[in-house]
């Protein structure tokens, strides 16, 4: 009887499989996808772009959104570099690029508004297959970086 339920248990059993499907992440550099920023605050953030793939020969190009809320706009209340701006060249052996954004003081910061500034990763051009945008699972996680302007 023991030996028919260890065998029934062991046709159960499936062996983990490793991960490689390629996937693309950004964050900043503790490993987070938010950051809150003084409305008054002039100051450089830098965020990361990350590939997770096998080793490349071509390069790879990832595309961002970069969406903004109502209560900001882009070349008054913060500036991306313009080196850093979508989209994104990994030459074979680079894996980590970053994209930095200069926040500037808000001079009619309004609280009510949304005051957020959304980096979402889009798309990916690669010879080596189709990349996963964010961690791999359901949620896709860090498949998106939030800045809010308090």
């Amino acid at each position: 009887m023991i030996v028919l339920a260890a065998t029934a248990l062991w046709g159960c059993y499936e062996e983990p499989q490793p991960l490689d499907k390629p996937f693309v992440y950004i964050g900043d550099e503790a490993g987070g996808s938010k950051a809150d920023i003084g409305s008054q605050a002039t100051l450089t953030k830098e965020l990361f772009v990350n590939l997770s793939c096998k080793k490349f020969t071509e390069p790879i190009v990832v595309h961002y959104d970069v969406i903004v809320g109502d209560g900001l706009k882009e070349g008054v209340d913060f500036v991306i570099q313009s080196t850093t701006k979508s989209p994104l060249t990994f030459k074979p052996g680079t894996y980590e690029l970053p994209v930095r954004v200069q926040f500037k003081k808000s001079e009619n910061f309004d609280a009510t508004k949304d005051n957020t500034v959304t980096f979402a990763l889009k798309s990916v051009e690669s010879n080596i297959g189709e990349f996963y945008i964010g961690f791999l699972g359901p949620d896709h996680l860090r498949s998106s970086y939030v800045f809010t302007k308090k």
